[in-house]
């Protein structure tokens, strides 16, 4: 038993004695051993980037970077693969064979930007939200051959119906958004460009948009109240980005052609259906239908058909009016900057023609937006953004020109207009010649307007910030309508003109916000 315990007591002795002195000298034995690697991760624009997750492939061992971008991570003595992960960036493995200085730059991910949209005055995980919330990268919508920014959105956002009503050029799109919500008042969505209200898809090119952002339930009402009855559409547009200057052209061209009816009737098809329709009108005003139609006093001149329509003429008026309306679309950006001022200006030019005659719609438009970044704390910016467009309407429907008589021509040989009047007396229309209400008809429509924003924001620490920008929307338009004597049905000219000056200024007051940290 003696003996047992000795054992006992002597093995006790040996194990506290490996724990002190051989187990602390192994580890440090091994930790000498060991690979130091330290270096800093940066963005694209060379910002150092706090937060990045650094792990060697593999293992649990990891660090994060500091608020200058530098990392520290101690390795086992042998080769392997560090891998940086950081939120918006693409993912990047480093392989490494010895110790040393590992410096990484991250890219952009443009599919980890869409876990974040717009939501009122502040962003939002997309994780966090319900199918409500819709986000539109404009990665190829610029590359759609629409004259306005609704028409590019038509199939591509699910609860949002894009509807073409009307075939004049440069007409916007119906737009709703769920359906209808209301039975008298608007159900228009409410517009918001840069964190300006009350705007339209009009007075943005969709050669300028970055991201569009759709807010179809509550989330549209949280901020905007009433007005967001509709809906919300949020569209952040471009801006600069440090580097060289760079410099992007768009454009495209193409022919509108008109929906047209292919069959008829001209000629003696026209003669024999008017017979026909004259014959049965004077049966059941009790009349002789085999009285000549033409030439017999017996016959009033009401029921009567001239052999005039017989004359050779076979107008078909569809074809008269209506044209291939070529259109086309030109734009160009400069953007770039340094660490402290960004830059992006571009022009846009869009002209187009309408399937009608003399109709057509111009518009010129010039965007700029500037950022500078004054110290850590304060920076500011600004966004101007005039237009000017004109355009020239039809002044009246396509099927009103198309229906005239086929037997009267476009033009005389001296270059007035006949009527059908002149040529089959009472018993016709009475309406003026299409080409001559077209060409002696003007109805233009010209319009200036100018969104100008200007905002300072302060950034207290990287999860509170305070934005404060005063906007401002000036637009002026003019409707003119003149139509000759030539063009009128009783021969009497007319015109009106009117003007309208609207000026809106909403301040806007963006209290100080988490940001960073609630994503």
């Amino acid at each position: 038993m003696k003996r047992t315990s000795h054992r006992r007591i002597m093995t006790a002795c040996l194990y506290l004695w490996v724990c002190t002195w051989l187990l602390p000298m192994a580890a440090a034995a091994q930790e000498a051993g060991e690979w130091r690697l330290s270096g800093i991760v940066t963005g694209e624009d060379g910002t150092p980037l706090p937060g990045v997750s650094v792990a060697l492939k593999g293992t649990p061992r990891g660090a994060a970077t500091d608020e200058s971008g530098r990392y520290t991570l101690s390795v086992p003595p042998q080769a392997g693969v560090l891998v940086f992960k950081f939120i918006g960036m693409l993912p990047q493995e480093v392989p490494f064979s010895s110790a040393g200085t590992q410096n990484i730059t991250l890219r952009s991910s443009e599919k980890a930007l869409n876990e974040v949209v717009v939501v009122g005055y502040g962003t939002m995980k997309k994780s966090s939200l319900t199918a409500s919330v819709s986000k539109l990268e404009n990665v190829k919508l610029d590359q759609v051959p629409v004259g306005r920014v609704e028409s590019a959105l038509t199939g591509r956002i699910a609860g949002v119906n894009v509807a073409q009503t009307s075939s004049a050029p440069g007409a916007p799109p119906v737009i709703r958004i769920r359906g209808a919500g209301s039975i008298d008042a608007s159900n228009d969505p409410l517009v918001v460009i840069d964190g300006f209200p009350g705007a339209g898809l009009g007075s943005v090119s969709m050669n300028d948009i970055a991201s569009i952002e759709v807010l179809k339930d509550a989330s549209s009402a949280a901020i905007y109240g009433s007005r967001a009855a509709g809906g919300v559409i949020i569209v952040t547009t471009k801006k600069g980005r440090t580097g060289k200057p760079s410099l992007s052209v768009n454009s495209f061209a193409g022919i509108s052609s008109p929906m047209v009816h292919k069959d008829w009737i001209t000629g003696q098809e026209f003669y024999d259906y008017a017979v026909r329709y004259q014959n049965r009108e004077l049966a059941w005003a009790g009349g002789d239908v085999t009285i000549p139609v033409w030439g017999d006093n017996r016959r009033l001149a009401q029921y009567q058909v001239s052999p005039v329509l017989l004359n050779g003429v076979n107008n078909v008026w569809q074809d008269a009016v209506t044209q291939n309306a070529p259109f086309q679309n030109y734009n160009m950006s400069v953007s770039g900057g340094t660490e402290n001022v960004k830059y992006y200006v571009s022009g846009t030019v869009k002209s187009e023609k309408g399937t009608i005659k003399t109709t057509g719609f111009n518009q010129y438009g010039i965007r700029a937006n500037l950022d500078v970044k004054v110290n850590k704390v304060v920076s500011a910016g600004l966004m101007v953004n005039p237009i000017y467009s004109t355009r020239r309407l039809a002044p009246t429907s396509t099927v009103s020109l198309a229906k005239y008589p086929s037997f009267v021509p476009t033009k005389n040989e001296d270059g007035t207009y006949p009527r059908a009047r002149d040529l089959w007396g009472a018993v016709v229309t009475s309406q003026a010649n299409p080409m001559a209400i077209l060409d002696g008809t003007q109805i233009t429509q010209q319009a200036f307007s100018n969104i100008g924003e200007l905002f300072v924001a302060l950034q207290f620490t990287p999860d509170l910030s305070f934005r404060s920008s005063f906007a401002g929307n000036v637009s002026y338009g003019t409707n003119e309508r003149f139509q000759a004597r030539f063009a009128t049905n009783n021969g009497i000219s007319n015109g009106t003109a009117s003007g309208i000056l609207n000026w809106n200024d909403i301040p806007q007051y963006q209290p100080a916000q988490r940001k960073c940290a609630e994503l």
